[in-house]
């Protein structure tokens, strides 16, 4: 059984707002994590319950960095769920694992990623087809830079000149013409 709020919400009430406002501070307060209890307040104190395996099947997650919600089951309580690759080796649930309905979910690493943790630099290798703008070769590139200041070369490719300025980095190119 998934567990969620149905019916529809009337703006106009001031209640109606409340609620809105307090379900989306619970969600950014979550900040990725399969809660694992819930917890309330009234006149006699602040009270908590622990989730129980048997009380539900899946959770319905909201991560606010994407905008998506994720559905892991009642096994990955108190988990963290990532949508952004850690600077850490530590093994991590990736958010896309959890798209549709799934009881098991492997830990990631930051390898799997093409991250570099040396240098905290993604490999540029595994993100050469990522990029808007495919960059020329380091050929190519070295006689642009000789023959072209780096704003006009920026235009040709349709990217600023701090751009160009850095493949010319990664290149270890020395800019002749400004």
């Amino acid at each position: 059984m998934i567990t969620s709020f149905e019916g529809s919400f009337l703006l106009h009430h001031t209640k109606n707002k409340g609620d809105i406002a307090a379900t989306k501070a619970i969600a950014d307060l979550t900040l990725n994590r399969v809660v694992n209890r819930t917890i309330w307040v009234d006149k006699k104190g602040i009270h908590q319950k622990k989730y129980q395996v048997g009380d539900f099947d899946y959770y319905a997650v909201y991560l606010p960095d994407i905008d998506k919600v994720v559905y892991p089951s009642v096994n990955f309580s108190g988990c963290y769920i990532t949508t952004k690759v850690p600077n850490s080796a530590t093994p991590f649930y990736w958010w896309e694992d959890f798209i549709d309905f799934t009881e098991d979910a492997p830990k990631r690493t930051y390898k799997e990623f093409g991250v570099d943790l040396t240098t905290r630099k993604v490999n540029l290798d595994s993100r050469i087809h990522t990029r808007k703008v495919e960059r020329p070769s380091k050929a190519e590139l070295q006689e642009l830079v000789w023959e072209k200041p780096t704003t006009q070369i920026a235009k040709d490719f349709g990217v600023s000149d701090k751009a160009v300025e850095k493949w010319c980095k990664v290149y270890a190119l020395i800019i002749t013409n400004h």
